[in-house]
């Protein structure tokens, strides 16, 4: 009878006991520890005089040893003053956790407020908005959608050079005509480089439109677009021009790649050679005579003198190089790992040509 006892006690204290109820020794384990903490809490702030009256148990309670609850291999001290220790640390560490919870919490419910109003688009937006959908309610709609760069609105930038220009000034004139498939995302500002807007497109955001001062064509248009739209009162917009015209010297190439070194002096030289001979720069200014574009041929006649194919075959004519380290100027060995063919064949070629194009100033992005 006496074991069965024990096992009774046992299994009341550990019912998951032989293979059953898993989880109400899970729930009971959780339990036990929830009391035990109370328990010790309760000890350790009540303010009950214990009676102690003999001088030895005093001693011994003094000596008792303070422990963490949950690392036991942590002490706190002895007696009394172990006891004041874990109050303190307890309220250094619970205090500003608790009051850190409130804040946690505030900052969240804002942000799924925030969310639901983004997901319900303008009317979820408005915060004078008539419930009842009258008068009041319509005007402050037209309002906020005749101004979106309104507060209410999280401002976005639209930026774009040449045919991604086209795009944005497209994209503008859309979000113009139907805000409400736009919104909240809508351009506040936008800034248009070397591209003149489609004459269909049409819109009254504040946009800044940069041209190359060798681009005349694309100037004008962008002229005519601005004059056009600020005679019905839109706007602002601001034209701005600017140059990257620049003269080609012998060691342009070997400065331009100065982090390459595969652009030697010599290999510079010999570029800037093939150049005058060809007719593509003046060797009296060092500046570039007509616009690369319409000297395909001349341009096209150097880059294949230097590009991959016939690199590599001097090198692997050479004793003192290594054709794997060929790769096209200007790009690194990592970033020749993620090129597609045809990326790797414009690499090949725009080195030059692109170059060639900033010089001359007619249709290129210049810092």
């Amino acid at each position: 009878m006496g074991g069965d006892a024990d096992n009774t006690t046992a299994a009341s204290a550990y019912p998951g006991g032989g293979g059953r109820g898993g989880n109400n020794s899970l729930i009971h384990l959780f339990h036990l520890g929830y009391r035990s903490l109370v328990a010790q809490l309760g000890d350790l702030f009540s303010n009950e005089e214990t009676s102690n009256s003999s001088s030895n148990g005093h001693d011994d309670h003094n000596k008792e040893v303070m422990r963490c609850y949950c690392l036991p291999c942590l002490k706190f001290g002895h007696g009394e003053r172990g006891k004041s220790n874990v109050k303190t640390i307890f309220g250094l560490i619970f205090v500003p956790f608790f009051l850190l919870t409130f804040f946690l919490l505030d900052d969240f419910g804002k942000v799924v407020v925030r969310n639901m109003q983004l997901r319900q688009g303008p009317s979820g937006l408005m915060s004078n908005r008539d419930e009842t959908g009258g008068k009041g309610a319509s005007h402050s709609f037209e309002a906020m959608i005749k101004c979106p760069r309104d507060a209410v609105y999280p401002p976005m930038y639209a930026f774009g050079a040449s045919s991604g220009g086209s795009f944005v000034g497209m994209l503008s004139s859309q979000m113009k005509q139907d805000p409400e498939d736009y919104a909240p995302f809508l351009f506040s500002p936008a800034n248009i480089q070397i591209m003149a807007s489609n004459e269909h497109d049409h819109w009254d955001i504040p946009t800044v439109f940069p041209t190359m001062s060798g681009d005349t064509q694309t100037s004008k248009r962008v002229q005519d677009w601005v004059n056009r739209e600020m005679q019905v009162d839109k706007g602002p917009y601001k034209i701005t021009t600017t140059s990257g015209r620049k003269p080609i010297h012998v060691d342009h190439f070997r400065r331009v790649f100065q982090d390459d070194r595969q652009m030697s002096d010599k290999i510079s030289g010999s570029i800037y050679q093939d150049l005058s001979t060809q007719g593509v720069v003046n060797s009296s200014t060092d500046e570039v005579f007509t616009n690369p574009r319409f000297s395909k041929d001349a341009v096209m006649s150097i880059w294949q003198k230097y590009d991959l194919l016939s690199r590599k075959e001097i090198a692997n004519d050479s004793k003192h190089l290594d054709a794997s380290d060929v790769h096209p100027f200007g790009v690194s060995k990592r970033l020749m790992r993620s090129l597609k063919k045809e990326e790797l064949d414009d690499a090949d070629s725009i080195w030059l040509i692109e170059e060639l194009n900033v010089a001359w100033d007619g249709h290129e992005i210049t810092a």
